[in-house]
């Protein structure tokens, strides 16, 4: 079970969106630590329902595996997409089931950005936070330059600080997710039911109830 934001991007540009998308893959990695381990690159659950846009780039661009995938020719690649639908398939290469998708944005049901990866909360405060980031996060990618990348290797604090400083520019959510963060790192609040194909089968039969759990 999940808790998904869509964010409205009808009145940007598609070099507009673009850059959000650079932006993305960019901080994914950051992303990845404010979840529980089991909404993360390389959990089972991530491989079928939240999948990693910087794994789908690595996937379709190494051209026969004749070029290394560096952080700077991912944002590359991403820059040389002509059309949506060439942007839509980087990012998205088997569907809407990423982390990140704009799915939407190919078929032309709704102008919104999808982010997937929260896990199911009761929690005003994730809640809130989580809505605000996202919506900074393409308001601002969207009107800044586009993204330089990171050197490969470089630091997760490094990475973080980029994040809140360039990026999101709001002081409460940079301290609400170093928190969060800090709290995953330590083994702690963990708000997921960890039950992603019965939930997203319908199936109803959600092994968080089973146990008689509750998520804050």
């Amino acid at each position: 079970m999940g808790f998904h934001v869509h964010v409205d991007v009808s009145t940007f540009s598609f070099a507009q969106i673009v850059k959000i998308c650079q932006q993305f893959v960019k901080y994914e990695q950051v992303l990845d630590s404010f979840m529980p381990l089991s909404r993360r690159t390389g959990s089972t659950e991530s491989k079928k329902f939240f999948q990693s846009s910087r794994q789908s780039i690595k996937d379709q661009a190494y051209y026969g595996g004749r070029e290394k995938m560096t952080n700077r020719r991912m944002l590359e690649a991403l820059d040389e997409c002509e059309d949506m639908d060439a942007l839509v398939l980087l990012m998205n290469r088997t569907g809407r089931y990423y982390k990140f998708n704009l799915q939407n944005l190919a078929s032309g049901r709704q102008t919104t950005i999808e982010f997937r990866q929260h896990s199911a909360t009761m929690s005003y405060e994730k809640v809130g936070s989580w809505v605000r980031l996202c919506v900074a996060f393409c308001m601002n990618s969207a009107k800044l330059r586009a993204p330089s990348a990171f050197k490969d290797g470089s630091s997760m604090e490094k990475m973080f600080q980029g994040l809140f400083q360039f990026v999101i520019k709001d002081r409460a959510l940079r301290d609400f997710y170093s928190q969060r963060q800090l709290a995953l790192t330590n083994g702690g609040d963990d708000d997921d039911c960890g039950c992603c194909a019965d939930c997203n089968d319908g199936g109803g039969g959600c092994n968080s109830l089973k146990r008689g759990r509750s998520y804050s």
